[in-house]
């Protein structure tokens, strides 16, 4: 059994409808504890349109909500230096999700996780 940290790529799926995302996120369900960054939901929420933005919310409710604290605000900055050394592009927001992933030892979820294949302590799942 494992616990996942579901990035906005595959959240985005889910909330368009796209049934493969959706399915993965039900299988998931069933087999751990699903989790959020608050990160995530700025974004999600911030892309939403406002005739969407409750169906959005409660959407995002139904997943433990993870803060970022200074844990992970300290992992972060050392994946960004550590990503920078190897000639690779991190986004901040990317990094605090990896973060958030690494400290709480959960599977990341998403598409396009290929980026982040040199870390080898980090699980991940393709979605």
């Amino acid at each position: 059994m494992s616990d996942y940290l579901l990035d906005g790529s595959l959240l985005m799926r889910c909330l368009r409808g796209v049934k493969q995302a959706t399915a993965l996120v039900r299988e998931l369900q069933g087999s751990g504890e699903l989790y959020v960054s608050v990160l995530t939901r700025l974004d999600i929420l911030a892309r939403s349109l406002p005739q969407e933005e409750k169906r959005t919310l409660e959407f995002l409710d139904s997943f433990v909500n993870l803060a970022v604290d200074e844990a992970v605000a300290d992992t972060a900055g050392r994946l960004l230096h550590m990503q920078a050394k190897l000639g690779q592009r991190l986004s901040v927001p990317d990094a605090i999700i990896t973060a958030t992933a690494l400290r709480r030892g959960l599977t990341l979820v998403g598409y396009n996780l290929e980026r982040l294949r040199n870390l080898s302590e980090l699980k991940t799942r393709a979605a």
